[in-house]
Formats: C-alpha cells, structure tokens, sequence
C-alpha cells in the first residue's frame, strides 16, 4: 500500500555552499523520514550527480565545480541542509499547494495568543474566516491555573438562612479612623450591610448587634454563617457565641476564597461603585466610607438576577422621581426572564 499524498507543492534545500530548488514536492504525514528523487533533484537543477559504494559528489555542469560531498550511511546518501540558514518566513516552511485553516495554525504554531496569528496573518496563507471558529480545549487544559467554580447561585430558601461575611482592609484610613469593614450578605434577598471598624476583633460585637438587629426585622434567627478561616471569626468567644445560639458556621478550604465568592463578589461591587462616585464628584478616598455605605443603598434597590420581583426597584424609582423634581411617572411593568423594561 502506498503512502497517501496529502499536499503538493515546492520548497528548495539550502546547505553551505548551493541550495536546490525542488519544484515539485508531496507531503506524505505517513513518511518516516524526507526522501529525494535524484532524477527530479537533476531535472530541477543544473547539477551532476556521482554515487560510490562509500560516498557521492554534486557537481556543476558547466564548470564542474565541487558543490557537496558526503558519505553513505546504512546504505543512504544523506544532504544535510544548514540550520543555521535564515531567510523569510515562507521559506522556514514549505508553500503547499492547499491552504491552512486559522486553527491550523494556531495549533502548529504552539497555540499562540490571536494579536500574534493576526500579525503573522500578513505571511499566512489562512483558508477560510480570519477568527478562529471555537474556543481551543487544548488551551483551555494547558493554560488553566485553577479548575472552575461554579456561579454562586442561592443556596437558601428564606431569609437569614444562611449569612456570607467577609472583613476587607482598605489601604486609606477613612475620615473617621477607620481602616477596616465588615460585610454580612444574606444569601435568599442578597441584602447587604456594613460596619465599619477600627480594629479586626471588632467583628465579634459588630456581629451580636446584627444578629440582634436582623432578628426584629425578619422574625426569624439566622441558621448558618458562611466565613473564612479569618482569625477574627475563629476566636474563642465568636465560636461560643455560634453553639450557644444554633447557628451553624461554614468554613472555605484555606486558601480558597472563591468559595466565599456571594461576599468576594459583593466586596468588588461595593468597592468600584464608591470608587466611582469619588472620581465623580472629586472627593479624596478618606471619604470611602461614606461611598461604600452610599453604593450598599443603591445596591440593596437595585435589580439582580437572582431575585425576579422588582416591586421594591419601583417604588425606589418613583421616589428618585419625586427627588429629582421630575413629572409624577405611571411605570407599567413588564418582566422578562432576569431583566426589567420599564415603558415610558
């Protein structure tokens, strides 16, 4: 059975002193090494060729200059071309007859990024559309540092039933000498509260009045809280206070703070809308607090994804309204999926 001939096309072999065109060459996948036929390489160049038991020479016709010389080896005349010869780019690969796809190259150029394809795209011959049609497994499994986690969808199915908290250090003391906060987010309405707070250990008290506080607005206690191996969730009196009350404490693997990603997530929210406000209005970040508190208001009335009823988005609208000295607003509404429509 003979070797399947996949491409077809011409290319030239450089070594020291000449180079040898070769106008017609087969790609063959299945070949185990490159194989010259001299009566072709005689054909596509002006050159002679003189074989021995133990050696061969190439010769110019008309001035029967010496061009190469070498020695059999296991019954073969091997040419071995300079590696050290550069030229352009085409000529590093062989023109075949039938062009590459984008994914093509990108797999045999060791899947680089798409700004360096899109360079070379200039050189290439690239068959087909210019962007790569799907996302590269390859790449994906090879370049991953971390395994996915899946989105923080609700876990709960009524309020307090599970709190997420987190303490987050701002670099910039506040106006009020505060450099730290702490976030309780519940995981059913995804209502958010802060405290500010000038030492970590603070937490512990901050937390007893929540509890308090939550407790009178929902008629209910909380059932679990969701933390990090922070220490100033694991002191002694903060784990008393968790068994003496019933509420189960949630532990993330060490080091692993996307398992807390309800308060990581929250964390960035607040932080970008505040920041945002600052550069805003010109304020210098000692005034972060004031900010973040602002953000948490606004987010607390603003939709999500995870809640469908948006009655509490609308009366807050309204009430923007009237601040703002607009006309009284009737707004029909019209809820789609995860988004809302509001028709004027």
């Amino acid at each position: 059975m003979g070797l399947i001939i996949k491409n077809t096309g011409f290319s030239s072999l450089h070594t020291d002193h000449t180079s040898f065109q070769l106008n017609k060459v087969f790609h063959c996948p299945q070949a185990a090494t490159n194989l010259l036929s001299i009566n072709q390489l005689y054909l596509d160049n002006d050159y002679y060729f003189i074989f021995t038991g133990i050696d061969f020479c190439v010769k110019e016709n008309k001035i029967d200059k010496l061009l190469l010389y070498g020695l059999v080896e296991d019954g073969l005349y091997p040419i071995n071309g300079n590696k050290n010869y550069i030229t352009k780019f085409c000529c590093l690969t062989s023109k075949l007859g039938t062009k590459a796809t984008r994914d093509q190259w990108h797999d045999c150029l060791g899947h680089p990024a798409d700004y360096i394809l899109e360079y070379l795209s200039s050189f290439l011959q690239i068959k087909g559309q210019q962007k790569r049609s799907s996302i590269c497994c390859s790449c994906q499994l090879g370049k991953a540092k971390r395994l996915p986690f899946n989105d923080p969808n609700r876990q709960s199915t009524r309020p307090l039933a599970l709190i997420h908290t987190d303490v987050w250090v701002y670099p910039i003391t506040s106006v009020r000498g505060c450099r730290y906060y702490v976030l309780f987010v519940d995981d059913f309405s995804r209502l958010t509260w802060m405290y500010t707070m000038h030492f970590k250990s603070d937490v512990f008290s901050i937390f007893q009045k929540y509890k308090a506080l939550v407790k009178n607005l929902f008629s209910c206690s909380i059932q679990q809280l969701q933390f990090d191996n922070g220490g100033e969730y694991l002191s002694k009196d903060f784990q008393i206070f968790l068994t003496n009350n019933g509420i189960f404490h949630r532990l993330t693997c060490p080091y692993t703070s996307l398992q807390n990603g309800i308060a990581e997530q929250k964390h960035r929210q607040i932080q970008e809308m505040g920041l945002t406000f600052l550069a805003k209005v010109g304020l210098p970040n000692c005034y972060w607090v004031d900010a973040f508190l602002t953000s948490i208001y606004l987010i607390n009335r603003l939709p999500t994804k995870v809640l469908k009823d948006y009655n509490h988005t609308l009366s807050f609208i309204k009430l923007c309204l009237v601040i703002l000295n607009f006309e009284p607003l009737v707004v029909p509404v019209t809820l789609i999926s995860d988004h809302m429509k509001i028709i004027n």
